[in-house]
């Protein structure tokens, strides 16, 4: 194959679908809006769905050198404590930060051809054979459902040092209408990040401080955590997430990463379903498939399972019902892990 493709957007989707793109035999245009990287509002948490993907694009090694495995997560509500295990076969999730992610699969296009252009805003179909929409959840180029919201659920995060946590360790804490995570890199700094509702907001005023601060006064593990850390950069946050999916695309038009659908962030599958979007793009032209179908069989399930994770955050009850099933179902727990990290 040969011919010009565009990509909208340098997160891990963009440069994954540009990767694809060219080892079809594509020339590869990544345009990004910004002038250079951005801290991004992450979980930094690849899951074990993930390593296959770094893999296919060639990175595994590198990454797998800058990360520390990360093989279970402590799930706290209601003064509750279980583990769930990330254990994929031999392969473990990974705690590794959003920059170095991005900057190793950046040099990696680059080695392969692909043209980065920081700077550069896409406001309409460029003229090209092949188009990837990959810029993001409030993308001119998804449709009309995935406006800005006035209110919902919004997200956070910032770095920590001096966390309780050694590299690797991994919490979730989990609130009506809010949960909190922790994940602790292979430099001892600690990723706090969350997702708080609206109606949380109204009740806690002051900022990402006071929530965190809310949170640390009803929950002593995340206390114990945070207790002697100190937050070493301002937080980041994004009001309000438009979920679900808003797939915009046709023939030689791809919508790639949260361009296409916004998932939960406390299901750690955000990162793993843009870094699948090369091999995606590149096995559906292949092999004659149709992008969308194929996209919609392997992720459709998780939009479905986060409207229901949603709904049962918005109360105590659900909250603590979605506890229960999880640490003491061994059959629901299964049944999720194999469709949020298949």
């Amino acid at each position: 194959m040969s011919g010009s493709a565009v990509v909208a957007g340098a997160g891990p989707a963009g440069l994954s679908a540009a990767l694809g793109l060219a080892r079809l035999g594509f020339s590869v245009q990544v345009c990004e809006e910004k002038k250079g990287w951005d801290p991004r509002v992450c979980g930094a948490f690849l899951s074990p769905e993930s390593i296959s993907h770094l893999r296919w694009l060639g990175i595994d090694q590198e990454i797998e050198a800058l990360g520390v495995p990360c093989r279970e997560v402590q799930v706290h509500s209601a003064g509750k404590t279980g583990i769930i295990p990330f254990e994929d076969g031999s392969n473990p999730g990974l705690a590794v930060s959003r920059r170095d992610l991005e900057e190793v699969l950046r040099t990696r296009a680059e080695k392969e051809g692909v043209q980065i252009l920081f700077g550069k805003k896409v406001l309409e179909r460029p003229s090209c054979d092949v188009f990837v929409a990959a810029c993001g959840r409030f993308s001119r180029f998804r449709n009309s459902h995935a406006r800005q919201k006035k209110a919902g659920w919004a997200a956070f995060n910032a770095e920590w040092n001096g966390a309780r946590q050694k590299p690797g360790e991994m919490s979730l804490h989990f609130f009506p209408n809010a949960y909190v995570g922790t994940l602790t890199f292979k430099n001892g700094i600690t990723n706090v990040s969350g997702l708080v509702h609206s109606d949380f907001i109204k009740n806690v005023p002051g900022g990402w401080d006071a929530v965190i601060t809310f949170m640390r006064q009803r929950d002593s593990a995340l206390e114990g955590i945070l207790q002697s850390a100190q937050r070493s950069e301002p937080f980041k946050g994004i009001p309000f997430l438009p979920f679900g999916t808003h797939f915009k695309g046709g023939q030689d038009y791809y919508s790639v990463g949260d361009n296409a659908l916004v998932g939960d962030p406390f299901m750690g599958e955000g990162i793993s379903r843009a870094l699948s979007s090369g091999r995606m793009i590149y096995e559906a032209r292949k092999n004659g498939g149709d992008f969308f179908e194929i996209w919609k069989k392997s992720y459709g399930q998780r939009e479905f399972l986060g409207r229901v994770f949603r709904a049962l955050l918005a109360s105590r009850t659900g909250s603590r019902a979605l506890f229960y099933l999880l640490m003491e179902v061994p059959l629901i727990r299964s049944w999720v892990l194999r469709r949020i990290h298949r």
